[in-house]
This record gives structure tokens, C-alpha cells and sequence, in this order.
């Protein structure tokens, strides 16, 4: 199945695929050839494309969508990083850093935008 994965700022994966588990808005999902056409947001987890019965690539996302159809699978994501690019040690860090500007910070859109990076580095020590 021919696959590509793009980001905003470049093209991560173009090639072909035996199978993309997905983690899709409703759950992780195998896309393989022949599956039904489908358009999905992407949740936060691993992403992994599979040839020849073993893993290729496996990276974390964290938003974006996902749309399988005529044997091509394309995947838009918001942020994406390979799973061995993930530092749990550095994450920590800028965690602990982050849970700190919360107790500085006095706007309710700031504490939203920590809150979620929080989220986004505590999913990713959750995959690494």
C-alpha cells in the first residue's frame, strides 16, 4: 500500500507498506490494502508502518488526520517524532520547568497552551 506521512514542515514517509496502525480518534486501526475508505483525526500514540511482518517506522504523533482510500494510505499530522528521537530524561526537565510557569502564570490561555504540552512530553514517555 503506497503511504505517506507529512508534517507541516516536511514529508517524514513516502513509500510503500504492508500495513499502518493508526491511532485513530476512535481508536488504533490497521490500514492495509484493500481496506475501506476511511477518514479519521488522529489521537495522540504510536504510529507504526509495518513491511514485511516487522516494523519499519515507528513514530508518536499528536494530532492530525488520517485517510485511507484506493490502496494509499496519507497521513497529515500536526506533530510528529520518531520514537527513538524521545529523551525521557529531557521531557522530565521541561516538564518540571512547565509545572512551575502554571503556578507563575495569571492568563487561562497560557495555562491551557502548558497544560497541553505537559500532555503531549507525558504521552510521549508513555510510548517511549
Amino acid at each position: 500500500m503506497e503511504t505517506k506521512i507529512i508534517s507541516p514542515e516536511n514529508e517524514i514517509y513516502n513509500g510503500r507498506a504492508d500495513i499502518v496502525v493508526v491511532p485513530g480518534d476512535e481508536g488504533d486501526f490497521g490500514a492495509m490494502i484493500e481496506h475501506a475508505p476511511l477518514i479519521t483525526y488522529l489521537r495522540p500514540g504510536k504510529l507504526e508502518v509495518i513491511e514485511n511482518d516487522k516494523s519499519k517506522k515507528v513514530f508518536f504523533v499528536d494530532g492530525g488526520f488520517a485517510k485511507v482510500s484506493d490502496n494509499r494510505c496519507i497521513i497529515m499530522v500536526d506533530y510528529i517524532k520518531n520514537i527513538d528521537d524521545i529523551d525521557k530524561k529531557a521531557n522530565n526537565q521541561r516538564i518540571s520547568i512547565l509545572k512551575g510557569k502554571i503556578i507563575e502564570s495569571i492568563n487561562d490561555i497560557d495555562k491551557r497552551t502548558i497544560l497541553e504540552e505537559i500532555r503531549v512530553l507525558e504521552t510521549e514517555n508513555d510510548l517511549a
